[in-house]
């Protein structure tokens, strides 16, 4: 992923996923994914890891990262204001890829980071029947995308699939 650059991932969209994507963190200020996204942007969440760069750290104790999920865009709802991301510290080995496991429920997003060890989730409600689009990002330097694999889930209710 280039610096500064957020591309589409089409065909993937849906508001019913399961997505596993494998980065690796080269040098990038922040880079991740962007799910449930509207064609303009005007509602989406992002899943972001953040180099976090004001934290200090002994040499011997891998640095601090954040990962954030941002819901401060993810509805257009007037009923739904002032959202506040979930955030966690995650401590990153140079060199190790990161995993994301991430679950789209209609109104939920969980995330899942290297196999559990980190873990987010939050409602979303988006209002828009067209943020279903999937984006990856890299902010201040460049981040590779490995391997990315998306599966369509099916509803929880048996009615909802017809409608």
């Amino acid at each position: 992923i280039a610096p500064d650059s957020i591309v589409p991932l089409d065909p993937v969209a849906g508001n019913r996923l399961e997505i596993r994507a494998v980065f690796e963190w080269d040098d990038a200020e922040e880079f991740g994914l962007v799910v449930c996204c509207s064609p303009g942007g005007e509602e989406q969440t992002q899943i972001r890891f953040n180099a976090n760069p004001n934290h200090y750290y002994r040499r011997e104790i891998p640095p601090l990262r954040e990962l954030v999920l941002d819901v401060t865009r993810s509805s257009t709802r007037p009923d739904i204001n002032n959202r506040e991301s979930q955030r966690c510290h995650a401590a990153h080995v140079a060199g190790e890829p990161v995993e994301l496991r991430v679950f789209i429920d209609r109104s939920v997003v969980e995330v899942f980071v290297n196999g559990g060890r980190y873990y987010l989730a939050k409602r979303i409600y988006p209002a828009r029947p067209d943020s279903i689009g999937v984006r990856v990002f890299a902010r201040g330097g460049k981040a590779t995308l490995r391997s990315l694999d998306a599966w369509q889930m099916k509803a929880i209710w048996p009615l909802e699939e017809n409608g």
